[in-house]
């Protein structure tokens, strides 16, 4: 799982010119976030 949201993070910033560039800080942030409540077990995903 770690991998493929590394993946995702490394595809969207491959492709950010067919994304839309104002979401594209956030929705890596959230991907991090996601990374990082599922390694440490604890928080939530907001």
């Amino acid at each position: 799982m770690v991998v493929n949201l590394m993946k995702s993070i490394y595809a969207m910033r491959e492709h950010r010119d067919t994304l839309v560039e104002e979401s594209l800080d956030h929705s890596i942030g959230m991907v991090l976030r996601l990374l990082e409540v599922y390694i440490s077990g604890k928080g939530e995903i907001i």
